[in-house]
């Protein structure tokens, strides 16, 4: 079958409409797993029901995977790349699946943005958490600040009324009530 002249035609002519698309590779297996079709000719009339994604899709799911395949020849030379296959599984009159075509596409440079992305979000965070933990310092050393001159504002507040209670305003020396004061402390230690 792989040799057949229609297959070769039909290769070549999924060939130039996948050109400049990110799709690599397109399969269609029957019910039983083996594969009809593949854009690689060896694997036509090969059992594949073995596979995972094959069996989910022959019983109605639509599994996928990411895989990295080596040498996959995508608008250039064979390099390695990162391909996500799509299994979907075709039904007719809503019956058990007939086959199932699955579409490989090429998401190197798609996962290669994502893993950019993720690194520069962890960065970002980083920074964020940084500046965050310095904010909370700075507030921190300012409610101390704050703290310590409103004690000191009370302390010196305790201090004028002290002195303004014990002590005459116009001379500045002690008044009828420290004295009082004083002759109770001695009376006391008597």
């Amino acid at each position: 079958l792989s040799r057949r002249d229609e297959v070769n035609g039909l290769h070549e002519a999924i060939g130039d409409l996948m050109r400049d698309t990110p799709l690599v590779r397109i399969e269609i297996f029957n019910a039983r797993g083996t594969t009809l079709y593949s854009m690689d000719p060896a694997l036509i009339g090969v059992d594949r029901s073995a596979e995972t994604e094959i069996g989910q899709a022959l019983g109605g799911n639509r599994p996928n995977e990411i895989t990295e395949t080596a040498d996959v020849e995508h608008n250039g030379p064979a390099v390695n790349r990162e391909l996500l296959t799509v299994y979907v599984p075709i039904a007719f009159d809503r019956k058990s699946p007939a086959a199932v075509f699955a579409v490989s596409s090429d998401v190197t440079e798609l996962l290669a943005r994502v893993d950019t992305t993720q690194r520069l979000l962890v960065v970002a965070l980083i920074i964020a958490f940084a500046l965050l933990s310095g904010l909370v310092l700075l507030s921190r050393k300012r409610a101390e600040r704050l703290v310590r001159a409103q004690q000191s504002r009370r302390r010196r507040q305790r201090m004028r009324t002290h002195q303004r209670a014990y002590h005459d305003p116009l001379t500045g020396l002690p008044n009828r009530a420290s004295f009082q004061e004083r002759v109770t402390e001695a009376i006391k230690r008597l």
